[in-house]
C-alpha cells in the first residue's frame, strides 16, 4: 500500500493550489469578457478560446498534483474515516483531471459528467471529515468551518445547477450559480492549503 507522509501530501498540496491559481488567472485575463457573474469556470476551457489551454492545464496539473494530498488527508484519524474520505476524494480528483481532459464542447456530455462527479465526489469528501477535524486538535476549528463553508457552498452550486436545469430557466440570469461555482472552488483552494498547513505540521512521518 502506497504511504505518503503528511508533509510531503502538504507540499503536493500547496504546489497543487499555486499551480491552479497561477493557471486560472492566466486564463481569466487572457479571456475577454469574463466574468464571474456571467462565465462558469469551464468557459475559461472552452476551445474557441486561444488561452483554453490554461484552464484545462489548471484542472489536470492541479488535479494529479493534489492526489499525494487526498491520500494522506485524515492523518491521525481512524481508519473509518480515513478510508471512505480518501476513497470521494480520490475520485473527486479524477473527475478533475477529467474535466481539463474534456474541455466545453466534448463529445457525449463528457465535460458536464466529469464537472457533475467533481463537484458531489468534492461535497461528500470534505463534508464526511467535518465533525472529526473540528474534533481532532491535529486539525481543529478552522479545518472544520472552512470544510462546512466549501461542502455547503458545493451544496448550495449543486442546487442551482439542478434547479435551472429542471426549470429551463438560469436563476437571475445564471448569475447565481456562476458565483457559487467559483465561490465554492476558492473555498475548496483555501480548506485544501489550510489542511495542507495542519498536515505539515504532524510531521515527515
Amino acid at each position: 500500500m502506497l504511504r505518503i507522509g503528511p508533509r510531503t501530501a502538504a507540499l503536493f498540496a500547496w504546489a497543487a493550489v499555486t499551480a491552479w491559481i497561477v493557471l486560472y488567472l492566466i486564463a481569466a485575463f487572457s479571456t475577454p469578457g469574463y466574468s464571474i457573474t456571467g462565465n462558469r469556470l469551464s468557459d475559461l476551457g472552452n476551445p474557441v478560446h486561444p488561452s483554453a489551454w490554461a484552464f484545462d492545464a489548471a484542472c489536470i496539473v492541479a488535479g494529479v498534483l493534489f492526489f499525494p494530498f487526498g491520500w494522506t488527508i485524515g492523518a491521525g484519524m481512524s481508519r473509518w474515516m480515513q478510508i471512505p474520505g480518501r476513497g470521494m476524494m480520490t475520485i473527486a480528483l479524477v473527475a478533475l483531471v477529467g474535466v481539463g481532459v474534456f474541455p466545453e464542447e466534448s463529445p457525449y456530455n463528457l465535460h458536464f459528467i466529469m464537472s457533475a462527479i467533481f463537484f458531489v465526489g468534492f461535497m461528500m469528501a470534505i463534508s464526511h471529515f467535518v465533525v472529526a477535524m473540528w474534533k481532532n486538535p491535529r486539525y481543529g476549528h478552522l479545518s472544520a468551518g472552512l470544510g462546512v463553508l466549501a461542502s455547503g457552498l458545493a451544496l448550495f452550486f449543486i442546487l442551482a445547477v439542478v434547479i435551472e436545469s429542471v426549470s429551463g430557466e438560469p436563476i437571475a440570469g445564471g448569475a447565481l450559480s456562476n458565483v457559487l461555482e467559483h465561490a465554492t472552488v476558492y473555498a475548496g483552494l483555501a480548506w485544501a492549503a489550510w489542511n495542507g498547513g495542519r498536515l505539515y505540521r504532524m510531521g515527515p512521518e
